[in-house]
């Protein structure tokens, strides 16, 4: 496929795949999807509906200038890259969460899920609505469970493995080339990849990523 992805109806730029996985796109930080006045989909839009308004939208920064997150970059990597007859949500599970057995990861807070799920709070104690993100699903809808990052953790640990006991979801070349920073901040410490955060602690470099919904914060390394 196309190393890269013309986005004519937005800034009339090449922007590759690579700078939207590791935040040098220079995308803005949130897709147009405006105020909603529901959670069970903040932002019930089409691919064709965004790139519409993404027209009336500016960069940030050039891309390949510095860091600059965008959970747009995310979205548009999981909604507009795969070309498939499933969506983002059904080929994640598939091809990724069912081979490493994460049975208890996934997008719908389904009646079962939620029985199961820690209560998050706002302000004054008041339980957090479950929110449906939407289009903007990719950069931020999946729930999980700490026995389940661990099975993701040794899956992307697997780089160290011999090629025969690595699991089959991607070549171990492709893993350990998601492990790689992509760009050093001007401290001359910390890095970024695609998509992790990176730091040196002592000689391992550590990589992490976190995020935050309403009521819900969480944070993996590796």
């Amino acid at each position: 496929f196309n190393s890269y992805i013309y986005i004519s109806v937005m800034f009339s730029y090449i922007c590759t795949y690579r700078q939207l996985a590791s935040q040098l796109s220079g995308l803005p930080h949130s897709a147009p999807c405006y105020n909603s006045s529901t959670t069970d989909n903040v932002c019930p839009l089409t691919n064709v509906e965004i790139l519409g308004r993404l027209k009336n939208e500016n960069r940030v920064m050039p891309s390949w200038i510095k860091p600059s997150y965008s959970n747009l970059a995310y979205s548009l990597l999981g909604r507009c890259l795969l070309q498939s007859s499933t969506g983002f949500e059904e080929h994640v599970e598939k091809y990724i969460l069912v081979p490493l057995g994460m049975t208890n990861t996934g997008f719908e807070f389904t009646d079962s899920v939620v029985s199961k799920m820690a209560t998050g709070y706002i302000g004054g104690g008041k339980k957090a609505p479950l929110i449906n993100l939407g289009w903007n699903a990719p950069a931020g809808q999946m729930y999980s469970t700490i026995n389940d990052l661990l099975k993701l953790s040794e899956f992307l640990n697997s780089m160290y493995l011999p090629y025969e006991s690595a699991n089959n979801i991607l070549a171990p070349h492709l893993v350990k080339e998601m492990g790689l920073p992509m760009y050093l901040n001007y401290d001359g410490k910390s890095l970024f990849g695609s998509p992790w955060e990176m730091m040196f602690v002592d000689t391992y470099l550590v990589r992490t990523k976190a995020g935050n919904i309403l009521g819900y914060s969480s944070q993996f390394s590796y």
